[in-house]
């Protein structure tokens, strides 16, 4: 059930982008039809809740704020240190944003940038790249959303939080604050889709 809430924020995302009405297209795809989807002049105006999936206005509510922080210095055996497991990484951020979307965040933002259907984030050095800005450790990380259940999915056994642990990752959580997500402040460009 995570994975299709997570596919359905990001469609919801997409279907803002490319202004495709969500209502018609859930409506559509409830019935099992798919003809009109994305057909112009079947199209309204974007209600708030597209906007506050798509990204596009900001968000207030109760959440979870994670900050992670670049892991100690850690030698190995030899007395070597190897700086690129002592850092947090993309994929660090990846695996505990999409936990977050799975568990049902409808706001998430990394270092105060949204996420949206359109957001990149890649390591560029010592930095981490998000929506073609640059951030560094620590991160803010804030999730609105059940504070209980997305504590529950990140903390559980296994779980993102005991990966990066064990990376030497330092994680605080901090559930139940009332919190702000700001939107996305890039531009959507659409040049193929029609």
């Amino acid at each position: 059930m995570g994975a299709v809430k997570t596919r359905g924020l990001f469609l919801s995302g997409a279907a803002f982008i490319l202004g495709v009405s969500l209502s018609g297209l859930s409506g559509s795809l409830r019935g099992g039809d798919f003809a009109g989807v994305g057909t112009p002049g079947r199209e309204t105006e974007p209600s708030r809740r597209e906007h506050v999936l798509a990204g596009t206005t900001p968000v207030i509510g109760r959440g979870l704020r994670i900050v992670i922080a670049d892991a100690g210095i850690r030698r190995a055996e030899d007395g070597s240190v190897n700086v690129e497991r002592m850092l947090v990484h993309e994929k660090h951020l990846l695996m505990l944003t999409n936990e977050l979307f799975a568990a049902g965040a409808e706001a998430v933002s990394v270092n105060g940038e949204r996420l949206t259907a359109v957001t990149a984030v890649r390591c560029v050095g010592p930095a981490v790249r998000i929506n073609d800005v640059n951030a560094v450790p620590p991160f803010e990380v804030k999730a609105v959303g059940s504070p209980q259940v997305l504590k529950r999915s990140i903390t559980m056994m296994g779980g993102v939080v005991d990966s990066l642990s064990a990376a030497g990752i330092e994680v605080k959580i901090y559930d139940g604050e009332e919190l702000r997500v700001e939107p996305y402040r890039g531009t959507f460009r659409v040049r193929f889709a029609r």
